[in-house]
């Protein structure tokens, strides 16, 4: 038989009118008229209307002792909890940015449904005065000759390398294709706005950073360790479909492979190793998913544009026709005879040489007709040639039919952030001596380890602030500095000399001062991806910033109802798991993981 709790008194309003309806003959025999009209049964409804809520507050005398019962049990509700994700930083000029500290506590706006929400910086996080200016792919491992092997042969072309497959467009073919133009989109609408990694129709194995950075010595980047953050679409949480196997684990390897895939390129665009001063560390698996890649810039990175032609001019058939004409058919012939046979020029091969001729005569004619050829070979549109650095990544070989990963941000500023608001110097009062005393602080909904409480315990004004923590007083011994801390209500309660020191009382001083906290959190925090936007640092050269994630781990403050039902639960486990319930309740209740719904598995034993 289930545990009923009595209803004290179950009066209603209709039970009462009648009651007193009948009631009026013993009492008042003359009282004849008993319609709806008369103001004596007016009076008698409102009576009836006072004794039901008197009943209704009487039955609430269990609510109350079941909530003094928590309370005395030391259940509180649980606080609102903060979402959390990063911001990429976006520069103003990077190539006269200076390398800075962005200090924790920094704060963002973000703008969700109508409401402006504010996320902060959970660290301090060092600037770097570099950003992603352009990408692209190529077939072959040099961008100065893209026909160029490793060992210094040249590759044939199967088609005119003009053009694309559409026969238009000089940024997409068999040799080269650019990826990101710097423009389209904004590097910060790129999160909203991904772009395709890599072509999906070429085979191309490496990607090429254009990068724009402050080649000062002393600005902050060459010559440093940087670390590069990757953002791939869909590809905020871990995959759900990987098999779990229980095992010992596997030995550690006894020495790091060697990373002979990322190079940045010098002034004559050979490539340089990044490893001089450290390993590389890259948990994106050479862009297999996001992740960071930490390197060292090396300081003969390419630091001015001596290889911005990319090729001779004598065999860019645009430039050597603009130049001389028709007649450059001629001098190309001239200078194809005086070729050494090694060195740089070794990639000309005769059936090269026929293809610059051809492609000399089919730029004459263009030039003749006012219609421009695309540029042979030529790695990049517009002036996008004239960056002062690239950095090679050689990719990971893809398998067949694998899609192109799709990019919505790559970064050398990358800031943590979370959706609160951080108080300082906030004064709570002074302390009477008395035990058991509790202070309100302004806000509620504390960020769990951000309160920094201090007490002036000294009799003089410059008497030093003492700290006090947080703990449980039911363990504190009569000295221990601590209070409890109800961080949903925003209450602070200090001991009574048995289990917790009394704060000291001191004429005129004993300032309990909250030296700072965090507070917020809530659903709403969950903002989109490119919802957090405002932000500028002059001094460091910012001007935006933009999440590239989702915003994740917001949930609001916990109803009573929901405490009720927690209580019980965690009553009846007591943080000890015996049936196939108590872990799933154990497992939904871990801290900051937002658990949905926790199910059960068997040990499996490998054979």
């Amino acid at each position: 038989m289930p545990i009923t709790p009595p209803k004290l008194d179950d009066l209603t309003y209709d039970r009462a009118v009648q009651e007193l309806i009948r009631r009026i003959p013993q009492h008042t025999p003359d009282w004849t008229n008993w319609n709806q009209s008369d103001p004596g049964i007016t009076l008698l409804q409102l009576f009836a209307h006072l004794a039901e809520q008197l009943a209704y507050r009487l039955n609430r005398v269990p609510e109350k002792n079941h909530l003094e019962f928590l309370k005395l049990l030391g259940v509180t509700l649980r606080p609102a909890e903060a979402a959390s994700t990063y911001v990429a930083l976006l520069l103003d000029a990077p190539t006269t940015a200076t390398a800075g500290t962005l200090a924790a506590a920094a704060a963002f706006e973000a703008t969700a449904a109508g409401e402006t929400l504010t996320f902060e910086s959970t660290q301090s996080v060092d600037t770097t005065p570099c950003e992603i200016a352009a990408l692209a792919t190529t077939k072959n491992p040099f961008l100065t000759d893209l026909l160029l092997l490793e060992d210094g042969t040249s590759d044939a072309p199967n088609d005119d390398p003009r053009l694309d497959a559409a026969g238009e467009s000089p940024e997409h073919n068999e040799f080269f294709s650019l990826r990101w133009d710097g423009e389209k989109p904004k590097l910060g609408d790129m999160p909203a706005d991904p772009i395709d990694l890599l072509p999906e129709d070429l085979d191309h194995g490496y990607l090429w950073l254009g990068l724009n950075f402050n080649a000062a010595p002393t600005a902050g980047f060459i010559g440093v360790r940087v670390t590069l953050t990757v953002q791939l679409d869909d590809d905020e949480q871990p995959t759900q479909e990987g098999a779990c196997t229980c095992g010992p684990l596997a030995p550690a390897a006894e020495d790091a492979p060697d990373i002979d895939w990322l190079h940045v390129l010098d002034e004559d665009g050979n490539p340089v190793d990044v490893t001089a001063a450290g390993p590389v560390i890259d948990t994106t698996d050479r862009l297999k998913r996001s992740g960071a890649i930490s390197f060292f810039i090396p300081a003969d990175i390419a630091t001015a544009a001596t290889w911005s032609n990319l090729r001779d001019e004598a065999i860019d058939p645009v430039a050597v026709c603009r130049l001389f004409g028709p007649a450059a058919i001629g001098i190309i012939d001239d200078r194809i005879g005086t070729l050494p046979t090694t060195g740089d020029c070794a990639a000309l091969l005769p059936d090269y040489v026929d293809l610059i001729r051809d492609s000399l005569e089919a730029g004459a004619d263009a030039i003749e007709n006012e219609d421009t050829l695309p540029q042979i070979l030529h790695p990049l549109a517009q002036d996008l040639q004239e960056l002062p650095g690239w950095l090679r990544i050689t990719l990971a070989q893809r398998t067949l039919n694998q899609s192109s990963p799709r990019l919505r941000i790559t970064t050398f500023n990358a800031v943590p952030v979370v959706n609160r608001t951080t108080v300082t110097g906030e004064i709570l009062g002074v302390s009477d001596g008395t035990s058991g005393q509790t202070f309100q602080l302004r806000n509620t909904n504390i960020q769990e380890g951000t309160l920094d409480l201090q007490i002036q315990e000294g009799p003089q004004d410059d008497s030093p602030l003492v700290a006090w923590t947080a703990a449980d007083l039911d363990s504190a011994s009569p000295t221990d500095r601590v209070f409890a801390l109800d961080p949903e209500a925003g209450t602070i309660t200090f001991g009574d000399g048995r289990r917790g020191r009394i704060p000291p009382a001191v004429p005129g001083l004993g300032r309990i001062i909250a030296r700072a906290y965090a507070y917020g959190g809530g659903a709403a925090g969950n903002v989109p991806v490119a919802a957090i936007e405002s932000f500028s640092d002059s001094t460091l050269g910012i001007t935006s910033a933009v999440n590239p994630v989702a915003a994740t781990g917001g949930k609001d403050a916990e109803l009573l109802d929901d405490a009720k039902v927690r209580a019980r639960r965690e009553l009846a486990t007591r943080s000890r798991a015996v049936t196939a319930s108590d872990f799933e309740f154990i497992a939904s209740q871990t801290p900051s993981v937002d658990v949905a719904k926790a199910v059960t598995v068997p040990l499996r034993t490998r054979l």
